[in-house]
């Protein structure tokens, strides 16, 4: 597990699988264009989308920037 510490944000790399299918479900009912990002966040009623923005306000953090950057260039229009 891999865990990085900015400021109040903690990072960890492993994804947990109900999060990562809420993510999914969430794209499959709307996505504002054909790359985005937006945040979610476990609550006390479930899985809630805490704000989605352009992949242009992206903040990378511990991503694999060339991974999102082939992502990108591959992507069908």
């Amino acid at each position: 597990m891999l865990w990085v510490i900015q400021e109040n944000l903690c990072l960890d790399t492993n994804i947990e699988p109900d999060a990562y299918e809420f993510a999914l479900r969430m794209i499959a009912v709307w996505q504002p264009s054909r790359a985005f990002v937006f945040d979610i966040a476990l609550t006390h009623e479930g899985y809630k989308i805490v704000e989605i923005n352009c992949i242009n306000s992206a903040g990378f953090y511990a991503a694999d920037v060339s991974k999102i950057v082939n992502a990108l260039q591959t992507m069908q229009c």
